[in-house]
């Protein structure tokens, strides 16, 4: 995979979520944390033994299988990403040792057909009853974004909001948003895999592989794979696109210092990625339940489901009436919140900028009389 376009896309995420957020009037992320330095040498794990929740930790430092073996199996992935006409993923994400006594879940699913289709649906573990911290957790939806030709539409069953975008449309208020969110659309085409590592080339991340070895399971021998986490990689982790929308902070993916691989011996699919602390307990976990490429997707599985009764936004609409006021987007957020999710009238709107200048204007007029009105002779 082209590197450069790789970074390309990265920046154009950053940028469309940026956009993205200040019109769907979310509450904004706080700067993720800064990079660790970089350590003397590779962290060293435990050997293998039952975890803080009694989940299995790392395996022992016991290389069993040469590099040689595995790299074509990454091969393979870097050519199927690259390369596929339609893919269907499903990954479940869970954190078994954040909270004591909750296994802490997140599940992604992605259907996408190249090169303008595709669905993808998140669902959190989220409390049972927000006000009791004591109360337990349950999987339930959280966002939904689909595109369908030049049709976006994103839900939130968290705010119960519909927001649509038009990218082919072609008005300058439009086109401040359509752009970096065309790019953003791209990345869920370049990452089916929904890697918490992407953007970092699969040749360098072997570059860093401490251990491979093949180990027995119920359904069938596996290869695990095992490498250091960089500062450079623990930093595109903290950074990734999904974090947002996990039932975690940033502060907990610091803990993350090494990655397995694990693939399907016979096979060679991939079947999970593990993360673990330095301490090899293990932190995080994603399980592919279905990789599929290139099979047939039903086109009706792009039109996306609306929740009965959700407030609907026309970001469209919305940008042409905020060029055409003047007025901040921040100041229009406020006043569709206030009123549900609708924007006022053109003329509403240019009277309340007229009256913010006017009063700006006054409140100018006292401070630079101020310094004369106490001034003594």
């Amino acid at each position: 995979m082209n590197r450069s376009a790789i970074f390309l896309i990265l920046a154009g995420v950053v940028v469309a979520a940026a956009l993205l957020a200040l019109l769907l009037a979310e509450k904004p992320q706080t700067p993720p944390p800064q990079a660790s330095s970089p350590q003397s040498e590779p962290a060293r794990l435990s050997p293998e033994s039952p975890g803080e929740s009694g989940m299995e930790t790392a395996p022992s430092v016991q290389s069993t299988v040469s590099l040689e073996e595995v790299r074509p199996l990454y091969a393979a992935l870097q050519a199927k990403i690259e390369n596929y006409k339609t893919v269907t993923v499903r990954v479940r994400v869970e954190f078994p040792n954040l909270v004591r006594g909750h296994n802490l879940e997140s599940e992604f699913r992605l259907d996408a057909a190249r090169p303008d289709r595709y669905i993808h649906e998140a669902l959190v573990s989220q409390r049972d009853n927000t006000r009791d911290p004591r109360s337990g957790w349950t999987l339930k939806p959280l966002l939904s974004e689909a595109l369908n030709g030049s049709n976006l539409k994103v839900v939130s069953f968290k705010t119960h909001r519909v927001h649509r975008l038009d990218l082919a449309a072609t008005d300058k208020p439009s086109q401040a948003v359509v752009g970096p969110t065309k790019i953003k659309c791209a990345s869920h085409f370049a990452d089916p895999l929904q890697d918490f590592m992407f953007g970092i080339p699969f040749e360098e991340r072997l570059a860093e592989v401490s251990e491979v070895k093949k180990v027995g399971r119920e359904g069938g021998e596996e290869l695990h794979v095992r490498m250091s986490l960089t500062p450079g990689m623990s930093e595109t982790i903290r950074r990734n696109r999904h974090l947002p929308i996990l039932p975690v902070t940033k502060d907990a993916l610091e803990k993350f210092t090494v990655r397995e691989d694990r693939f399907d011996a016979r096979t060679g699919a991939l079947r999970e990625t593990r993360y673990f602390n330095p301490r090899g307990v293990l932190w995080m976990m994603q399980t592919y339940t279905e990789i599929a490429w290139d099979g047939e997707i039903p086109e009706s599985r792009f039109d996306l489901e609306e929740p009965y009764g959700a407030i609907q936004h026309d970001l469209n609409q919305t940008l042409r009436k905020k060029q055409a006021t003047g007025l901040r987007g921040e100041d229009l957020a406020a006043i569709m919140r206030e009123r549900h999710g609708q924007a006022p009238p053109l003329d509403e709107l240019r009277n309340m900028v007229a009256e913010r200048e006017r009063k700006q204007a006054a409140t100018q007029a006292v401070d630079s009389a101020s310094p004369a009105l106490s001034t003594t002779p």
